[in-house]
């Protein structure tokens, strides 16, 4: 469970909160361990900025950008690499690596006329 370290799972943290309940943050976070591993850090990057992608409206390649800044902004705050061999070197290369990807799945498509049915 590395790739989720010891983070508060914020949905259920943040539902709970808005519902008045009294809150205790550990019985909201993964056990851990955080990442150990350079894999097991990027893994959790990935998953992530792939939920947050898919629950925001992506405008432009500067909108997941932006998730990944964030993203990782976060992860540092939170102390989430802290022992994984990563630099800001390898998340910078990541998040140039993420970004056409992910600008390739959320990409609006043109709309294409409908063929017309021969009568």
């Amino acid at each position: 469970m590395q790739h989720h370290g010891d983070m508060i799972i914020r949905y259920f943290y943040e539902k709970a909160n808005k519902e008045g309940k009294e809150l205790d943050a550990n019985a909201y976070r993964y056990p851990g361990p955080r990442p150990q591993t350079k894999e097991a850090a990027l893994v959790m990057l990935a998953d992530i900025v792939e939920s947050t992608t898919k629950a925001k409206e992506i405008e432009s390649e500067t909108d997941i950008a932006k998730i990944i800044d964030d993203t990782i902004t976060y992860l540092l705050k939170e102390k989430q690499f802290d022992e994984a061999p990563i630099s800001m070197k390898d998340l910078k290369i990541v998040k140039q690596s993420f970004i056409p990807v992910l600008e390739s799945i959320y990409r609006k498509r043109l709309d294409y006329p409908e063929a017309q049915k021969d009568e």
